[in-house]
């Protein structure tokens, strides 16, 4: 199974990161860096994109998130992610 999350790193960062940018920008209030990893604003642009898909907002991209983009993505697993809690993101945007 193909996990993304924050500190993910790999051409299926990438592929999700253009997969973001290339919606319409009424969809996604937020866009991703294509620099393939997995950082704040690619965080962002995937809780906005789970949001409104009715998916819990966690800013991973799993197997909902993927099924609801139909992105299909290859290769290895992706190394473990860095979870971080919602304080955490929220000290970052201060």
């Amino acid at each position: 199974m193909i996990y993304l999350g924050y500190g993910s790193k790999g051409p299926n960062v990438l592929a999700w990161q253009r997969f973001l940018n290339a919606r319409p920008t009424k969809d996604i209030l937020y866009h991703a860096s294509e620099s393939g990893e997995f950082d704040m604003e690619t965080e962002r642009a995937t809780m906005a994109f789970q949001r409104m898909h009715g998916l819990d907002a966690d800013g991973c991209v799993g197997p909902a998130t993927l099924a609801k983009s139909g992105l299909a993505l290859r290769g290895e697993p992706e190394p473990p992610l860095i979870r971080r809690t919602s304080w955490e993101r929220i000290l970052e945007t201060d």
